[in-house]
């Protein structure tokens, strides 16, 4: 295995982690009824998901 490729798993992993930071912060911001934290936190949470398989699909 390259060490490119071995860094982009890395990255992969890095943004599935960022994910689950996002899905704990919408359910954050669903618990105490912020609409505009959970619609920021899914977006977020959307873009890094994507970003996440694109590098899955990559390697």
């Amino acid at each position: 295995m390259t060490p490119a490729v071995i860094l982009m798993q890395v990255s992969g992993l890095l943004l599935c982690f960022l994910t689950a930071g996002c899905a704990h912060a919408w359910r954050a911001a669903v618990r105490n009824g912020d609409v505009e934290g959970r619609q920021i936190a899914a977006f977020t949470g959307a873009v890094l998901a994507l970003s996440a398989l694109t590098l899955w699909i990559a390697t």
